[in-house]
């Protein structure tokens, strides 16, 4: 068995969203207010595991490599860093009237243009105010014949 642990310090999805909507205020996401994770390195000794830590990008594919490398298990620590932010993401935003409205989880940025979104979708929408509804069922997606999309291209049904 093989564990990446991608260790960003905390609720880091948590952290970026309110750091953007709470003028960088946070709390309940990480150390800086209160919440702490296991030294994972102690945890994988308690188990048996072998362990790495990879802190740096340059470390990365060695990092792959060991813990990869060998039989029985390992755990490997990916330290993430807190500058780098969630690719694809759900983009919310905040109204006149303080709350929050969030777009749909099939829209989420990057945003891809409207365009290329429409080729992709399953959905069916009267081009007007009415929900989408669902035209065809999750198990057709991975029907050779509906591969169309550039969804379906990038990522292929195994």
């Amino acid at each position: 068995m093989k564990v990446f642990v991608l260790n960003n310090r905390g609720y880091h999805s948590i952290r970026q969203t309110q750091a953007n909507f709470f003028a960088g205020h946070t709390v309940g996401c990480g150390p800086e207010s209160g919440v702490t994770f296991p030294d994972f390195a102690k945890l994988a000794e308690a188990f048996g595991f072998r362990f790495n830590r990879c802190a740096t990008h340059a470390e990365l594919a060695a990092s792959i490599s060991a813990a990869l490398a060998g039989d029985g298990p390992s755990l490997c620590e990916v330290v993430l860093d807190l500058r780098q932010p969630f690719a694809p993401r759900v983009s919310s935003r905040r109204l006149d009237d303080g709350r929050i409205e969030s777009a749909p989880l099939h829209d989420m940025a990057p945003f891809l243009s409207r365009e290329e979104l429409a080729s992709n979708m399953l959905w069916e929408s009267d081009g007007g105010t009415a929900e989408p509804k669902l035209v065809e069922s999750a198990q057709s997606v991975c029907n050779p014949a509906r591969r169309t999309g550039s969804i379906m291209r990038r990522f292929p049904c195994v």
